[in-house]
């Protein structure tokens, strides 16, 4: 393709390692190689999506001329293989399209945008360290129209540890 030859590529590489050192060449090298890889495949799509164009568009004016040919003297096999034509014109449509859509999607995924450049923010009231702890007048008629939970009794244990177990003290309902 390029007429690259032995000698030439490793004049490119003690180059590459005299411009860019020995700690960024395998860096450089990896990039250029995912370059090449990404642009091979995009060929190979654009290729294959060509291809299937071509057979749809052969598709389709073999079935007009078939059509022009015979409007009404067609026999009933003919017409069969002619509606046949039609949905697999339709199916391979589809396929084509989802296949663009599908490589937009990706195209799109694999593009580098660049981040938006930060609005200064204005000053605003200060946020809470934790915002459930702010207490609104909906959350503290809420916490007060709850029941009183009585405490969890706690498990059981033998005689011989010598450690109560702890409990909480009653809750006042305040009403």
């Amino acid at each position: 393709m390029f007429d690259i030859g032995f000698s030439e590529l490793v004049l490119v590489f003690v180059i590459g390692l005299i411009v860019l050192g020995p700690q960024r060449l395998p860096v450089a090298v990896k990039t250029v190689v995912g370059w090449i890889r990404a642009i091979r495949s995009l060929a190979a799509n654009v290729q294959n999506e060509l291809a299937q164009e071509l057979k749809l568009q052969e598709l389709q004016d073999s079935l007009k001329k078939v059509e022009e040919a015979g409007r009404g003297t067609l026999s009933p096999e003919l017409k069969q293989s002619m509606e046949e034509l039609r949905k697999t014109a339709d199916s391979m449509k589809r396929s084509v399209q989802q296949s663009i859509d599908i490589e937009k999607a990706e195209d799109e995924a694999n593009t580098i945008h660049q981040p938006p450049a930060a609005a200064p923010q204005p000053a605003a009231a200060p946020q809470p360290a934790e915002p459930h702890s702010v207490v609104t007048p909906a959350s503290a008629a809420h916490q007060a129209s709850a029941p009183a939970q009585a405490p969890q009794p706690a498990p059981a244990t033998s005689h011989t540890d010598s450690v109560a177990p702890a409990t909480t003290p009653p809750v006042k309902d305040e009403r």
